[in-house]
């Protein structure tokens, strides 16, 4: 009887290790992630008819409106409205369209670097849209609804730029 007793643990026990081990190798390998995500991206560009080259660092900054307002610095407060998306599947992240303008030190305020960076690309009165890779977003953290390695989509429309 006690034999019984040792075994019914030790069969549990072996089974959830099976499990946990099944679970672990059906996730995707970092570089594996990557690999989706820049497909991802590419897929994107190509159906969308995006002409514009990444940047060196990895940003596509596709403009739209052009601004006739002063050019964005470091320092300056930025009033903006944007929409926040992933780009897998375009579900909306935030938006500031409907709401109050989102305002922001530009270089000073925490946000995450493709946003900085594309951002201060423009000028007050101009309008753009973001392609971001993971490297200049979260990257391999998840972040509340945003999965590792997520390549993000912005709709920026500047508003107003003030000087310090």
């Amino acid at each position: 009887m006690n034999r019984r007793k040792i075994q019914i643990p030790v069969i549990c026990l072996s089974a959830i290790l099976f499990l946990v081990t099944v679970v672990l190798s059906c996730q995707d390998s970092p570089s594996e992630m990557k690999v989706q995500e820049q497909t991802l991206i590419e897929n994107y560009i190509e159906s969308n008819n995006i002409t514009v080259e990444p940047r060196s660092s990895g940003l596509y900054f596709i403009p739209g409106r052009t601004g006739i307002g002063p050019e964005i610095e470091k320092g300056d407060t930025v009033e903006m409205h944007f929409k926040e998306k992933l780009l897998k599947d375009e579900e909306l992240i935030k938006s500031t369209f409907e709401d109050e303008p989102y305002t922001y030190i530009h270089g000073e305020t925490e946000v995450i670097e493709g946003f900085k960076e594309g951002v201060g690309l423009m000028h007050e009165g101009e309008s753009a849209t973001l392609i971001v890779p993971s490297d200049l977003a979260y990257g391999k953290v998840r972040n509340g609804p945003i999965p590792p390695y997520s390549p993000l989509l912005f709709e920026i429309y500047i508003l107003d730029v003030k000087e310090p």
